[in-house]
């Protein structure tokens, strides 16, 4: 029932779908310019059936565009094709009302184990963990994540997995933030290209359950993580109420 809700929720948005994020930290990689102003950033969600012109992309300063899917085989990003018109023009669009807006895109472990997850069940079977897995596996992902990003115009890349289940996922993702962050740098790309930027969804507390974000990995390698809020509203399993020190949720 409460995952029905969610996905409710999360589809059947007929307004602009943006969700308000919360800087958890900025890392040295971000420029000192960006580190100096507030960040104002939102997801918005391409099957949402909201159209891109209406964004007022002016009040923001990143926008994400969500979600690439992982390939269960290949672990390329899969673009959704009834999608796909919205992320060749997502950049070229929002940019016309703001010229300095930063598009991010979003790769996330499929709709069903995010709901599963904010749930609080396991979901460690997942796409995403069997790829972390294997380095061969995380240095496809890499390689098709930057091409896929460069194809549709991003500049950047945000990984959206909230609830990694088990301390080898832990220790696989900062391996993947590692070599993530060393194929970024090492990009080849023309001079009219800045590098892509990395950035990460993080649940708004550093340990939940047995788990804890490795934020010394995540400081080094990621311009900048936030804290996703927008589902604390829900009945879940957990019985607290979390408070951001940077907002009144």
């Amino acid at each position: 029932m409460i995952i029905h809700k969610y996905l409710q929720h999360f589809q059947g948005v007929k307004t602009i779908h943006l969700i308000l994020l919360f800087i958890f930290f900025i890392s040295p990689q971000f420029h000192s310019s960006y580190a100096q102003s507030w960040i104002r950033a939102g997801y918005w969600y391409a099957s949402s059936g909201s159209l891109i012109p209406d964004i007022n992309s002016a009040l923001f300063t990143h926008l994400i565009c969500g979600f690439a899917n992982v390939s269960s085989f290949s672990h390329q990003l899969i673009i959704p094709s009834a999608d796909q018109q919205y992320y060749s023009s997502f950049t070229d669009i929002v940019k016309r009302k703001n010229p300095s807006i930063i598009t991010l895109l979003s790769i996330w472990n499929g709709q069903a184990s995010i709901a599963q997850g904010i749930l609080g069940d396991k979901a460690n079977s997942s796409v995403l963990s069997s790829m972390l897995n294997q380095s061969s596996s995380r240095r496809s992902f890499i390689e098709y994540s930057i091409q896929t990003a460069r194809r549709y115009d991003f500049l950047g890349i945000d990984l959206f997995w909230l609830w990694p289940n088990t301390k080898a996922d832990m220790i696989n993702l900062r391996k993947l933030l590692d070599e993530w962050r060393a194929a970024v740098d090492s990009e080849p790309r023309n001079s009219s290209q800045s590098k892509l930027m990395l950035t990460m969804a993080v649940k708004y507390v550093p340990s939940f359950g047995s788990m804890t974000y490795l934020i010394e990995s995540m400081k080094r390698n990621l311009d900048f993580a936030h804290a996703v809020a927008y589902d604390y509203h829900l009945s879940l399993k957990e019985n607290v109420t979390g408070r951001c020190s940077c907002c009144s949720i």
